[in-house]
């Protein structure tokens, strides 16, 4: 990811995530699912463009759905459209 992004999502429960590591690198990218403050949406290595970015003092919250497996962003309480899906195991939040 990089270029300064702040990131906001979820690690595999049972993945040791390094302190300061890069999520858009691998391995670790295999284990995140996560949405970036430069519009980004990330999901084992794939990314997509297509939410807001997000700045300092805004209201930043994610919705984990564990029974339909997804994972969404909102930004000062408003949904974004992009999401991820397909998460069916245990997840740990990560900022």
């Amino acid at each position: 990811m990089g270029f300064g992004s702040s990131v906001i999502g979820t690690v595999r429960a049972q993945y040791n995530f390094p302190a300061g590591a890069d999520p858009g690198h691998i391995p670790h990218n295999q284990s995140i699912a996560c949405f970036s403050s430069s519009e980004r949406a990330y999901h084992k290595a794939l990314s997509t463009y297509g939410n807001a970015g997000f700045k300092d003092n805004q209201i930043v919250r994610l919705e984990l759905d564990c029974e339909k497996g997804t994972l969404t962003l909102f930004i000062d309480y408003i949904q974004q459209p992009v999401y991820v899906s397909g998460i069916k195991e245990k997840m740990r939040f990560i900022v």
